[in-house]
């Protein structure tokens, strides 16, 4: 019975993990028709939000604290996300964040200090979908709104990342990295390097679930999310909704 309901609890957060942006973009949209009384109560709760993120953050990071990592169980893997506990989540309410600071303070003059504490927080997060945004961001506000005068302040920026780039590639860490990515490929082939082995999934997982599903399954899915996880989104998809049901969402 108790493994039951555990495995209800796992499948009913993975469902929850695939709704998130629809509750999410709700309840913004209803933030949207409240008074503007409402709305500025609503603001305060959010920056507290945030001012709680960026100090469980820091201070995490300062401290090397387990209970703030973003991936406590990897210890071969970096970053801090402070307050939230599951790592797909917390990328897309660290981008909204992003996104609502950066539009309070280039449309609404809002506190650009705020933003930039909130970008170095981001920056310690160690999630690949949270550094994408920040550079199609700091893409986007480099030909949208930065003045031309402003241009002269990329240089020495570009220097720096730069150096610290170039040091990378010549450290010990890259080099392993390199190494073990070469070994990878040798002794498994370019798709197993790719994929970082979860390949091996597709076939002792994937595959024999759909061979053993019926006309329903392919239209709704069918899978116990603990013992038949792929650990890639495509096909973790199928696997819970089903083709047709992949196709809707």
């Amino acid at each position: 019975l108790i493994d039951n309901i555990d495995n209800f609890l796992e499948n009913f957060i993975s469902f929850n993990k695939y709704v998130y942006l629809f509750l999410v973009y709700l309840f913004f949209s209803k933030i949207l028709e409240l008074n503007e009384q409402k709305k500025i109560l609503i603001y305060q709760l959010l920056k507290l939000l945030i001012i709680l993120t960026i100090l469980s953050i820091f201070v995490g990071f300062i401290f090397e604290l387990d209970f703030f990592k973003s991936f406590a169980r990897m210890d071969y893997r970096f970053g801090y996300n402070g307050v939230f506990f599951a790592g797909n989540e917390s990328s897309f309410v660290f981008i909204c964040m992003l996104s609502f600071l950066y539009f309070r303070a280039f449309y609404e003059n809002g506190s650009k200090l705020f933003l930039l504490l909130l970008i170095l927080a981001s920056l310690l997060s160690g999630m690949k979908a949270v550094y994408l945004f920040i550079a199609l961001l700091s893409l986007f506000h480099v030909v949208y709104k930065m003045k031309k005068f402003h241009f002269i302040w990329i240089i020495p920026l570009a220097i720096f990342m730069s150096s610290y780039i170039i040091e990378y590639l010549q450290s010990e860490d890259f080099q392993l990295l390199i190494d073990f990515f070469m070994k990878t490929l040798k002794e498994h082939g370019l798709l197993y390097m790719l994929l970082s082995g979860r390949q091996e999934f597709i076939d002792s997982k994937f595959i024999p679930l759909v061979n053993q599903w019926n006309w329903l399954n392919f239209i709704i899915g069918g899978q116990d999310f603990p013992k038949y996880l792929i650990e890639m989104d495509f096909f973790d998809l199928i696997l819970f909704f089903g083709g047709f049901g992949a196709l809707i969402y």
